[in-house]
C-alpha cells in the first residue's frame, strides 16, 4: 500500500482525565523525500497510539503488601549507636540487624499489637511490646525501648521438699531491683 498524502487530524488535548494528544495542526505526511515509502505500518500504529488510540488498561503493581506497615528504630547501648545486634519481631519473619548511625527497619509488620526482640553477640538484651495500629503506618521506636541493657544475675537456692524432683520446677521472682 502506497499513498502520496497521508493527513492525520488533532484530537483534543491532554488532561489529568484524559490521556490523548492534541496536534498543533494536521500532519501532512506528503512532503517525504522522493523515493521514500510512508511509514511502515508499526510506526504508523506507535503514532497512532500516541495521537490519541487507547492504549490497553493495565492495572498497576500492587505498592507493598496490603494490611501491613513497619517498624524503624536505631539500637543503642549507654546513649551509643551500635552495629551487630539483632532485630526481630516474634513470631514472625521480620528480621533485622543494627548498623552504627544508621536506622533499621522491620516489615512487613501486619496491623496489631507485636513483641521486639533485640540482642547483641555480648549478651546485652531488650525486649518489648509495640503496637501497630493502622495499615500503611511507620511506626518510630524511641530509643528507650531499643537501648539494650546488660545481661541480668540471678543467684539463690530453692529448696524442694524430701524425695522431690526438681525436673518441672518453677521460680518466680518477687521484689527487688536490677541494682540490688
Amino acid at each position: 500500500m502506497h499513498a502520496s498524502h497521508v493527513a492525520i487530524a488533532p484530537t483534543r488535548l491532554v488532561d489529568s482525565t484524559s490521556a490523548r494528544l492534541r496536534l498543533p495542526h494536521a500532519m501532512d505526511l506528503s512532503a517525504l523525500p522522493s523515493g521514500r515509502s510512508p511509514p511502515t505500518l508499526g510506526f504508523v500504529a506507535v503514532l497512532l497510539v500516541g495521537l490519541g488510540c487507547d492504549p490497553p488498561i493495565v492495572d498497576p503493581p500492587p505498592l507493598g503488601v496490603l494490611g501491613t506497615g513497619a517498624f524503624v528504630g536505631e539500637v543503642f547501648v549507654g546513649g551509643d549507636s551500635i552495629e551487630g545486634a539483632t532485630i526481630e519481631i516474634l513470631g514472625s519473619s521480620a528480621r533485622a540487624s543494627s548498623a552504627s548511625g544508621r536506622q533499621f527497619a522491620l516489615y512487613p509488620v501486619t496491623v496489631g499489637t507485636h513483641t521486639i526482640a533485640i540482642r547483641d553477640p555480648s549478651g546485652r538484651a531488650a525486649r518489648f511490646d509495640v503496637n501497630l495500629p493502622t495499615e500503611n503506618l511507620t511506626v518510630l521506636l524511641a530509643p528507650a525501648d531499643t537501648t539494650l541493657e546488660p545481661p541480668t544475675r540471678i543467684s539463690g537456692s530453692i529448696t524442694l521438699p524430701a524425695n522431690a524432683s526438681p525436673a518441672g520446677a518453677v521460680a518466680f521472682i518477687v521484689g527487688g531491683s536490677v541494682d540490688s
